[in-house]
């Protein structure tokens, strides 16, 4: 899951370079809704072929990142365009 990957990301010692680094997804099987919006959003059809090719080209998008606080527990939250 792509909120894996950024808590993941956010959590380590170097976060500003790793947050640096582009990721992919690519749709497969059902809850696709966050690369329909990322690939909606370059005007391109959600579909894993063109996930892939757009990966592949080093195309990118900006997603909203926000992190949330809760007691000594601390998550990250992305949202799309």
């Amino acid at each position: 899951l792509v909120s894996e990957v950024l808590n993941g990301l956010m959590s380590r010692q170097d976060r500003d370079v790793a947050c640096r680094f582009p990721i992919g997804q690519i749709p497969g099987g059902s809850g696709n809704g966050f690369v329909k919006a990322i690939l909606d959003d370059c005007g391109c059809v959600c579909s894993p072929l063109e996930a892939a090719l757009n990966i592949v080209s080093g195309r990118v998008g900006q997603v909203d990142c926000m992190h949330i606080r809760q007691n000594d527990k601390v998550g990250l939250a992305g949202a799309s365009v």
